[in-house]
């Protein structure tokens, strides 16, 4: 095999050194000059070879006629360099280094040859159509025994190689097999495999080949089959991603009411619910598909009803109750949504997660974030989470992950709408270091702006009723200024923080203490950049200064 020869080159240096061995296919040998030496050690003569150099330039040019021809100009390489060294040597340069490069090379070069080959082989192998793409055309010919044995072997295939060239197989037995449950389950488990990568070809390919309406059919067939709604929930969550337009179609084909009408069918299964979960939290992102996860079911609700009662029912699966609070975080940004999930009994199921799993952050962060949702401009679900100890969780939270940034972000956000409730003010100033907590999140997190925001909006709210000047004397004046010294050019900052200052200059020892910060150029700095935002604000704090 040609592609194969090794083509070896050895400087002979020694006198006696034979050319015969240039009859061996695999080994060429190349002695460039002879060398004689007499008594006269000074004096060397160099006899060039020509005769032996012509073999071993042709027998290089045959044994490259069988390359491609990359691996030819490889070869002209190597005569060349070979051709150099007896230029060398009739200028009487020592060249031996040189020649061992070329050799040393051309190895270099065949090894890389061989490796490409054996890749070329594996290649063509895994390429080979597996029994069940060969039988593709043939699916409605085939018996189900037949269709079901290949969708067996496909599995250990795709489990390993997810081709999109797979799902049009997979799909097409699916289909036209739709009363089997083993042909679905089977089917199910091959784009499980082949999706579960996330590759964007396979997914693009699976809807085109219009293959979340065949997936919402077998759902409709097989209702009680728990393994065929497992691997529907976990392929719809592979497709839709970030994809508004594949959780549009999802919505179209009744995936949602298919989830829904599942959990409520199989409210035991604690693998289904927590994939059910994170594809009604993927699905909650769009806002149509917020009102119809609202209004599945014969009464209003049932769909908010459905993720809540798994909560419950498994409130010990910190999964499901990360995905659930996930689910309730999405469906809370509309209003309406806000009120049924508090009266029914979702905000006791957040607060329950954060109690069971207090050391879980992203399961704290996902509740922060939920409960920051609820009481967004709706004053009965702020005085709901206050009166249920909300407050109390959300600074239990900080305290016991001080290095989770989204979790600080997500309790300022929250602290920061509970606070305009009376109660709620009370309840953060009368908290076991509640304050302190939310001072130590400024400092650790003086460049989000975020933070720097939302916590002036608590201490702004918190201003009026701190007759014990617990945010004076603990820092709170100097953290809202740094905050308004680093994010000079931050809007939000800027404004709260001068509001902050007004509503804290109406203490007396409040007003000492800005007196001796002197925010005067700040201030002045805030207004001239921000005059709509902060000119009012920033004007009362310099007149009493």
């Amino acid at each position: 095999n040609g592609k194969e020869t090794a083509a070896k080159m050895t400087y002979q240096c020694s006198s006696s050194s034979s050319m015969n061995d240039l009859s061996k296919p695999t080994s060429i040998y190349a002695n460039i000059g002879k060398r004689n030496n007499d008594n006269n050690k000074n004096k060397r003569c160099w006899s060039i070879r020509t005769d032996y150099l012509k073999n071993v330039l042709s027998s290089l040019s045959a044994t490259s006629k069988t390359f491609d021809a990359k691996y030819k100009y490889r070869c002209a390489f190597t005569i060349i360099t070979l051709c150099v060294a007896v230029v060398f040597k009739m200028m009487n340069i020592h060249c031996s280094l040189l020649v061992y490069g070329s050799t040393l090379v051309f190895e270099i070069f065949n090894a890389r040859r061989s490796q490409q080959h054996s890749r070329e082989k594996k290649n063509a192998a895994r390429e080979e159509d597996s029994p069940a793409e060969k039988c593709d055309g043939m699916i409605p010919k085939l018996d189900s025994d037949a269709v079901q044995k290949a969708l067996e072997e496909l599995v250990q295939v795709t489990h390993k190689h997810r081709r999109s060239s797979y799902i049009s197989v997979v799909l097409n037995a699916a289909q036209h097999y739709i009363e089997s449950e083993q042909i679905v389950e089977l089917a199910f488990s091959n784009l499980y495999n082949i999706l579960g990568s996330n590759k964007q070809n396979c997914i693009r390919t699976f809807v085109q080949k219009d293959g979340i309406n065949i997936i919402s059919t077998a759902m409709k067939h097989h209702a009680n089959n728990i393994i065929i709604q497992e691997k529907a929930c976990s392929i719809y969550w592979s497709v839709i991603g970030g994809n508004s337009t594949n959780k549009s179609l999802v919505a179209q084909a009744g995936g949602i009411h298919l989830i829904i009408d599942a959990m409520k069918r199989h409210s035991d299964s604690l693998f289904f619910l927590e994939e059910a979960c994170g594809v009604l939290s993927n699905l909650a992102v769009d806002s149509n598909n917020r009102l119809i996860i609202a209004q599945v079911g014969i009464a209003p609700g049932e769909g908010i009803v459905s993720i809540i009662s798994a909560m419950e029912n498994h409130s010990r699966s910190v999964v499901l109750q990360k995905r659930a609070c996930g689910a309730l975080s999405n469906l809370a940004l509309n209003s309406d949504n806000r009120v049924t999930i508090a009266a029914s009994g979702g905000v006791n199921a957040i607060l329950t997660a954060m109690e069971e799993h207090t050391e879980s952050s992203r399961a704290q962060e996902i509740a922060c974030n939920a409960l920051a949702n609820l009481a967004l401009d709706n004053m009965t679900n702020k005085r709901t989470i206050g009166q249920q100890g909300g407050i109390d969780a959300i600074l239990k939270a900080m305290k016991h992950h001080p290095d989770a940034a989204l979790l600080q972000k997500h309790a300022c956000a929250a602290l920061a709408d509970l606070a305009t409730n009376a109660g709620n003010s009370v309840r953060i100033l009368r908290a076991t270091n509640g304050i302190q907590v939310i001072i130590a999140t400024m400092q650790r997190y003086l460049d989000s702006s975020v933070v720097q925001e939302k916590a002036c909006i608590i201490f702004g709210n918190l201003a009026a009723i701190d007759v014990d000047s617990t945010i004076c004397e603990s820092g709170g004046i100097r953290s809202i200024i740094s905050a308004m010294k680093y994010h000079t050019n931050s809007v939000g900052v800027q404004s709260k923080g001068c509001w902050a200052l007004q509503e804290l200059s109406q203490l007396l020892c409040s007003l000492v203490v800005i007196r001796r910060e002197n925010p005067k150029d700040i201030l002045c700095d805030a207004s001239d950049r921000f005059p709509d935002e902060c000119r009012g604000a920033a004007k009362s704090v310099l007149v009493k200064l």
